[in-house]
């Protein structure tokens, strides 16, 4: 590896779909946050992008991942957008989940599994409303997100850290998920409340009032995922943020 290489400043990206490609809503590679954070970065700065589907903060903490991706990675900024998966209603238990993926091993079974989800999606609102469940608690959501906030410091020349709100939701998940509004805003206060624990090196990206002005740049099919011009925005801000360079204005202020 040349100087030139090791002298490029690493930026991670962890995250679930919403920061992933999703080309059959105009969501190609090239024009992910990431991708067009890199361009506009130009060759000083290499894009890690691990945001992938159905990714949560409890996957996002786990040894593997930790270990693999996030310690001595010699990464300078990192960008966390997480907490729809989190938050959102959730039709299934637990213990639906495991009946599912065991009926997946037989065509019948799995037949009878998907009318038993069928009847629930039907039902969602009424679901959502008198059996409330999430994917993750608030309270483990916020220990994750310390968690994973912390192994990124502990490792690495950490100059900042930013992270994404939760979009505002589309008219579908309103209108199908019971409090989704209540649940993001939660989920919304514990990342605020954690950036502003420490300014200095982490700071909030406003997505959620940003969609919530910008209801077209949420996908109407499922009312969470966002579209290019969300892309476009958020790559916006995060270059003008990192070349803005936050920290060294408070470290100055810091030894005055």
């Amino acid at each position: 590896m040349n100087s030139s290489q090791n002298d490029k400043k690493i930026v991670v990206v962890i995250g679930d779909s919403l920061g992933a490609p999703r080309p059959w809503v105009g969501v190609y590679l090239k024009r992910t946050y990431a991708f067009q954070l890199a361009a506009l970065l130009k060759n000083d700065y290499f894009i890690a992008n691990y945001a992938i589907g159905d990714n949560s903060s409890s996957k996002s903490v786990k040894e593997s991942f930790l270990r693999a991706y996030v310690r001595n990675s010699d990464i300078s900024y990192a960008v966390i957008q997480l907490g729809i998966v989190d938050c959102a209603p959730r039709l299934l238990s637990n213990f639906d989940r495991l009946i599912g993926g065991l009926s997946s091993r037989s065509k019948f079974l799995n037949f009878l599994f998907k009318k038993y989800v069928g009847l629930k999606s039907r039902h969602r609102l009424w679901l959502t409303k008198n059996f409330p469940r999430t994917l993750v608690p608030l309270p483990i959501f916020e220990y994750n997100y310390r968690l994973l906030i912390n192994e990124l410091i502990s490792s690495n020349p950490i100059k900042n850290i930013f992270l994404l709100e939760v979009a505002y939701p589309g008219i579908f998940m309103l209108q199908k998920s019971f409090n989704i509004l209540g649940n993001i805003k939660a989920y919304n206060d514990v990342i605020r409340r954690v950036a502003a624990e420490n300014p200095c090196l982490i700071e909030v990206i406003g997505v959620f009032e940003q969609t919530k002005t910008r209801p077209d740049w949420i996908t109407p099919e499922d009312g969470h995922h966002i579209l290019p011009e969300a892309h476009d925005w958020i790559a916006q801000q995060l270059h003008g943020r990192i070349k803005l360079a936050l920290h060294s204005v408070c470290e100055e202020s810091d030894g005055a």
